[in-house]
């Protein structure tokens, strides 16, 4: 099973068929790759964070993706 498909029924999941809430496209960008190590959150600059990892009800980060290049921001007002 790809991984966009689990992240896809975690968000969707089948029960939640009766509502009407629209769908999200959620798929892994070819320009992320995964971090193999965990990376303390004080070292990784805040422009290359991008998802945070951690284990279910513990505050322990596992690690990050992060991305290669520039970091865009999509604000209220757009593209900052």
């Amino acid at each position: 099973k790809k991984i966009s498909d689990q992240i896809s029924s975690l968000i969707h999941p089948s029960s939640d068929k009766n509502t009407h809430s629209p769908q999200r496209n959620i798929e892994v960008q070819p320009d992320f790759r995964l971090v193999s190590s965990i990376i303390d959150v004080e070292i990784l600059p805040v422009s290359y964070r991008r998802v945070k990892l951690h284990r279910y009800k513990e505050s322990k980060p596992l690690g990050f993706y992060i991305r290669d290049g520039v970091a865009i921001k999509y604000g209220p007002n757009g593209v900052e």
